[in-house]
């Protein structure tokens, strides 16, 4: 082989073995995410994010599991919260902040994956809160290698006093949040926030969804 030929030899391996040793041990930041509300307040409401992803029901992984960060052979790599809480807790959270933000009351509900759909909403209703909001994870999932994708399934419920379903959203797909050849993690971590910011506006600013928060005349 040519000089040439093992330098770019070289430069693949070291290139593959940094690759491998930055895809471990990367967190994304979700529960610091606002989102931009068309509404505002006020109003009390309680939020509850119900994780329901296969693979967490399964035991497969936490709760706290994100997505995939992929070596330089696309050897796969947990990726989870940046402070190691249920995905579920830092979406709660997000959701809340962006309420309160826009004059709203809101009341975390924190559930495990195991609870019943029955059992959480009856646990919305206990504060005496003008609505509630459920929002139930079929799918989330962030893959990193190159490039960034989002596979995502959310469906958002909105609740009256009386546990009614008065507003339903949801959306799904596959996204491609984009690539960076030099440091793909770093991009991840924050395409990947500003992807769930972006659902989270598309879920509380749908029109049905807006509507079930204005007063009633």
């Amino acid at each position: 082989m040519s000089r040439i030929g093992w330098y770019g030899l070289w430069i693949f391996l070291i290139g593959t073995f940094l690759l491998g040793a930055c895809a471990v041990d990367n967190k994304h930041a979700y529960h610091t995410v606002t989102a931009d509300l068309a509404g505002s307040g006020p109003g009390r409401v309680s939020v509850a994010t119900h994780d329901q992803r296969p693979y967490v029901l399964r035991q497969e992984t936490g709760p706290h599991f994100t997505g995939l960060a992929r070596g330089g052979y696309g050897n796969p790599f947990p990726v989870g919260t940046d402070d190691d809480r249920p995905l579920a807790d830092a979406m709660t959270r997000a959701i809340a902040n962006s309420l309160q933000r826009k004059g709203f009351e809101p009341v975390p509900v924190f559930v495990p994956p195991s609870e019943s759909p029955e059992s959480i909403r009856k646990r919305l209703l206990q504060s005496q809160v003008d609505r509630a909001i459920l929002l139930t994870l079929r799918e989330w999932k962030s893959d990193t290698h190159i490039d960034t994708s989002l596979l995502y399934d959310v469906i958002l419920n909105v609740l009256d006093r009386t546990g009614r379903i008065i507003a339903e959203k949801r959306v799904q797909g596959k996204d491609n949040l984009g690539m960076d050849l030099i440091n793909p993690f770093a991009h991840a971590g924050e395409a990947v926030p500003k992807a769930f910011k972006a659902k989270l506006e598309e879920l509380l600013n749908d029109p049905a969804v807006a509507n079930a928060f204005r007063p009633s005349p």
